[in-house]
């Protein structure tokens, strides 16, 4: 069972000093903790640490631990009869503790700067081997020309080369500018103190949450315009920055806060009542005493006071509002240091069921625009960044939100298969009846929309079409060919076309409103 951990600077109990100083057994040098799993979440991290004690062990230390855990997360779970006592929680300046100087940020970016100088020195030589040839090398005859070739084909992959390992050394110096920076501060960790009882020794396990660490989702979608397949490839970007060393450790992802979250709320009664009668008042009352108001209105604050702040985390959950907790344990162990480049991973990737076609809007734009159509698959796919490749390139980034729509579209690009025509509007205004009480205007839309290709494309041209919201307004529509029936996707006064045009085929759109409305109605909307 989980031990709950008040956290105090005071010493150790008599009693327990007594007993550790009344051991018959030497006390062995203290063991090191290992690390056994870190958990990611969207806001944090959940770290577990285990340390293996000796048998009669007074005392359980935890050293290196990150200076920002959330103390009031710290759980001990001990193994079977193996008592703890109360812990101290103290920071203490590494140089203090040589069992956390494990190899430093700043000495691991300087051994990758000595090795890409090597590597330029080297490309230099060679560079300088090509500069330097002469007529006398080469050899003579037919093969000239292909020596030749040789010759210019590799010397521009080496300035290639010699440029890009340019770039990476600009910027390996600002990681390690920056990096030193940060070593130069006092750096210091939390060491965690904690009595025992143990006769035949074991495991004892410590589990805490640190703020500064998490995982943000990343997706991207493949549609392959020959086949329809569309494909999701699950990514993540991760990064700490606890100060902890995690250059090989056993990772978990997680989209759950990591963080107790609030109930649901207090929900209040409906309750209906009758307000009393009010007695009538004398007719010639005395008036009430004035009250004396602070320049406030009735009803109003007369003082409002706000203290303390609130920082907002760089791991914020808000992108996993909504959507069902799902983990993702990494194989082997994975290279994560504070304060580095965040890391890529892959977290899979799944074939998904879509409908592919391409939509036309012509009252908005003269164009069409190839969509993946899909509900939600099975899972938990969490809010974050989407990138859309058609047919391998990309061509738009979006946001990955399955929210209460029964459909979502992913806009995978322009296209220009199909030609888009929209016609000149026909309008016609009049007033109708002999005392003209009714004022009455017919509107005509046509587009057309061209199939250029030599095979059948599926295609959903949608129409605004006009909406009363006065009894005295009336609309008579009419539609060539036939919509389908009822408003598209339940918006309202959008209807929608949905065909597949043959190859070559060049299909009109039509549709005619008459609409009418009284003689001296000023009617908003009315062209």
């Amino acid at each position: 069972m989980p031990v709950a951990l008040p956290v105090t600077c005071r010493p150790l109990p008599l009693l327990i000093l007594l007993a550790a100083g009344q051991a018959s057994l030497a006390q062995a040098a203290p063991a090191s903790d290992t690390l056994r799993q870190v958990t990611l979440h969207p806001q944090g991290a959940t770290i577990e640490r285990a340390l293996t004690l000796a048998p009669h062990a007074r005392e359980a230390r935890f050293s290196c631990l990150s200076p920002d855990l959330v103390a009031d997360s710290l759980q001990l779970l001990p193994a079977a009869d193996m008592g703890v006592g109360e812990v101290r929680l103290e920071l203490k300046p590494a140089e203090l503790l040589p069992e956390c100087d494990r190899g430093s940020r700043v000495r691991e970016l300087e051994q990758q700067s000595r090795q890409l100088q090597a590597e330029k020195e080297a490309l230099e030589v060679s560079l300088n081997f090509l500069r330097h040839l002469t007529g006398k090398e080469l050899p003579p005859g037919p093969r000239l020309q292909d020596t030749l070739e040789t010759l210019r084909r590799q010397t521009f992959e080496q300035l290639q080369r010699q440029q890009s390992l340019k770039e990476r050394a600009e910027a390996l110096d600002r990681q390690l500018a920056q990096a030193r920076e940060q070593e130069g501060e006092q750096r210091q960790y939390q060491v965690l103190t904690v009595p025992v009882d143990t006769a035949a020794g074991g495991e004892l396990r410590l589990v805490y949450r640190s703020e500064q660490a998490g995982w943000t989702p990343l997706y991207r979608a493949r549609l392959d315009t020959a086949t329809g397949k569309l494909s999701v490839e699950r990514r993540a970007e991760a990064s700490q920055k606890t100060g902890e060393d995690w250059s090989s450790v056993p990772l978990r992802l997680s989209t759950e806060l990591g963080r107790p979250q609030g109930g649901p709320g207090f929900l209040a009664p409906w309750l209906l009542d009758i307000r009393p009668k009010e007695e009538p008042r004398p007719r010639y009352a005395a008036a009430p005493a004035p009250v004396m108001m602070a320049d406030s209105k009735p009803g109003a604050l007369e003082h409002v006071q706000v203290t303390g702040s609130r920082v907002r985390s760089p791991f914020t959950p808000e992108v996993f509002a909504g959507e069902f907790a799902t983990d993702y344990t990494l194989p082997g162990r994975q290279r994560l240091l504070s304060g580095a480049q965040a890391l890529q991973l892959s977290l899979g990737q799944e074939v998904i069921e879509a409908g592919v076609y391409s939509r036309v809007q012509p009252q908005v734009d003269n164009a069409a625009f190839l969509i993946a159509e899909l509900s939600r698959p099975a899972g938990s796919w969490p809010r974050g960044k989407l990138q859309l490749y058609r047919d391998g390139l990309l061509v738009g980034d979006s946001q990955l939100l399955f929210s209460g729509e029964q459909k979502v579209d992913w806009v995978f690009g322009r296209d220009d298969r199909l030609r888009v025509r929209r016609l000149p509007e026909r309008l016609d205004g009049a007033q109708s009846g002999l005392i003209s009480q009714r004022q009455e205007r017919q509107v005509e839309r046509s587009y057309e929309v061209e199939n250029r290709l030599d095979k059948p494309i599926p295609v959903v041209v949608l129409e605004a079409s006009p909406v009363s919201q006065h009894a005295d307004i009336r609309i008579d529509a009419t539609f060539t060919p036939e919509p389908q029936p009822g408003e598209w996707r339940e918006q309202r006064g959008i209807r929608a076309w949905r065909q597949t045009l043959a190859p070559k085929q060049t299909q009109r759109f039509s549709a005619r409103y008459k609409l009418s409305a009284p003689a001296d109605a000023q009617v908003t909307g009315w062209r």
